[in-house]
């Protein structure tokens, strides 16, 4: 028997064509039915069952003369109707169209001819077709066909792997780490990969893994069940994958600024911060098998004298160390020295708050490196104008001992006011500190430990820089540091030539 609608064998016995889906036509159906063997054939008479009682043999009708005559004109014999003839077979389904009264189309719903003629095939335990419209939408005809675990099964973890893959690739690329962005692209790689073969193995296996999910939904309360298809679901989808792609382009890019503020910041910290132990008794610069501080103390003249002390007022202009003098200033820190026994670095007197008395800024060292041009565990005093010694700072910002060297004399911006220098070196970099008096007493500037290499400005104020990173490399940004007297204030204005000619990191 072959189908009328497509010419495929139809197997004996099959209710639908496996080739397109068509049901069988009644007359083909009633073909091989078992017909009564007292059913009236077209074109026949009918014959009875049984014979009249004595005619059994002889003619149904007969004249005397011995001829037959036409039998009297009746209609045809009816078959008796029998349960072993079926009912007409209903017309094939058309493409697209949805068999009335078949739960499993309208579960279906569109191309329901397709998908029965793919499921007759499974039920049959025939292969399948590729499904071409799986492999190319991949997660789309998931939520088309309202089949969301399937999606869970061949799409949910490749997603979730292109998505650690990307925030890893973020933190490498922002961290300026190359092994973990290489990780990162060979995971992406591999996603992409891994989801390539599920989206063969979907498209090949959908129609199969469908039915059961039709299955399965059939199973269910008719008030349960999500059959059909809709375009409902893919919206959402793609509103939500593209929600994802914002969030995880927001979140890569605070991560990245992130990653990039600590960079710089660990940068900073390295160029503008001292460990002690880089340059403790242990380093390449003080080795105690070299330096052995018991068998060779340093002495004054091992320390270099400030070459600016020349240029300081000098000390003993007057003789009746009258308060504010520079002689007592003087006096007084020999007396310090005397009985601490430290060695001096640098000592300068001048009246740096303009109330006519005198004050003093001092520094003691323990090692000088000749090469570095750097004094270590260094302490820096204040000498008021009554000659009393008060300990300003011994520590690095970092918490270390004191390390660095002075800047020459004292600097007055206003030329009223002046002010104590003390640069921290850390060889790229040199952070200044910087002191001032107000009052008779000393305090610590609002621009200390702002700003690199700060003295004598061009023309006027002081001249100090630090470094940007804005661009992704260093650069320096020069400013003209302006003094206010009135409110003991400094004014950082954007400024290339602060600094003298042939001086300051841009010459």
């Amino acid at each position: 028997m072959y189908c009328l609608k497509c010419g495929y064998k139809i197997p004996a016995g099959a209710a639908f064509c496996p080739n397109c889906g068509a049901k069988v036509q009644a007359e083909e159906a009633t073909r091989h039915s078992d017909v009564p063997s007292n059913a009236a054939r077209p074109g026949t008479e009918a014959q009875p069952d049984t014979e009249p009682s004595g005619q059994s043999g002889q003619p149904a009708a007969q004249t005397e003369q011995g001829t037959q005559t036409e039998p009297e004109s009746q209609p045809d014999a009816v078959p008796p109707a029998s349960p072993s003839v079926p009912p007409a077979a209903p017309q094939p389904v058309q493409n697209g169209a949805q068999p009335a009264g078949d739960p499993l189309a309208v579960m279906v719903g569109k191309h329901a001819d397709y998908y029965l003629a793919e499921f007759k095939k499974i039920d049959a335990g025939q292969k399948t077709r590729f499904n071409w419209a799986a492999l190319l939408f991949g997660p789309i005809m998931c939520f088309y066909r309202r089949s969301g675990e399937l999606f869970k099964k061949y799409f949910l973890p490749v997603y979730i792997a292109l998505l650690v893959s990307s925030l890893v690739l973020m933190v490498g690329m922002s961290s300026l780490n190359g092994p973990v962005a290489v990780v990162s692209m060979l995971l992406a790689l591999a996603s992409c990969v891994w989801g390539l073969i599920n989206a063969i193995r979907f498209g090949r296996n959908f129609n199969r893994d469908y039915y059961a999910h039709c299955k399965q939904q059939l199973a269910k309360p008719a008030s349960e069940r999500k059959g059909g298809t809709s375009i409902k679901n893919i919206v959402f989808f793609l509103l939500a994958l593209t929600g994802i792609e914002i969030v995880l382009s927001i979140v890569g890019g605070l991560l990245a600024m992130l990653m990039l503020s600590a960079t710089l910041n660990s940068a900073w910290e390295n160029e503008s911060s001292y460990s002690e132990d880089t340059y403790s008794e242990s380093s390449s610069y003080y080795d105690e098998a070299d330096f052995p501080v018991e068998e060779m103390p340093y002495d004054e003249e091992d320390i270099p004298a400030d070459e600016n002390l020349e240029e300081a007022p000098p000390m003993d202009l007057e003789d009746d160390s009258a308060v504010g003098s520079l002689e007592r200033i003087e006096k007084a820190w020999e007396s310090f020295t005397e009985e601490s026994g430290e060695l001096t670095v640098t000592a300068i007197g001048a009246d740096c708050d303009c109330d006519g008395l005198n004050e003093g800024f001092a520094v003691t060292a323990e090692d000088y490196d000749a090469e570095m041009g750097c004094y270590f565990r260094a302490k820096i005093y204040f000498i008021d104008s009554y000659g009393n010694v008060t300990l300003l700072c011994d520590t690095s910002p970092e918490g270390g001992a004191l390390y660095g060297y002075p800047v020459d004399g004292i600097l007055s911006p206003d030329s009223t006011d002046g002010f104590f220098v003390w640069d921290l070196f850390t060889g790229a970099s040199n952070l200044s500190l910087v002191w001032g008096v107000q009052d008779g007493q000393a305090y610590e500037s609002d621009i200390s430990g702002q700003y690199n290499g700060v003295q004598l400005a061009d023309t006027w104020g002081l001249a100090g820089y630090q470094f940007d990173y804005s661009q992704g490399y260093r650069d320096y940004a020069v400013y003209r540091l302006g003094y206010d007297n009135a409110t003991k204030s400094f004014e950082a204005i954007p400024d290339s030539a602060a600094y003298p000619a042939g001086e300051g990191p841009l010459a």
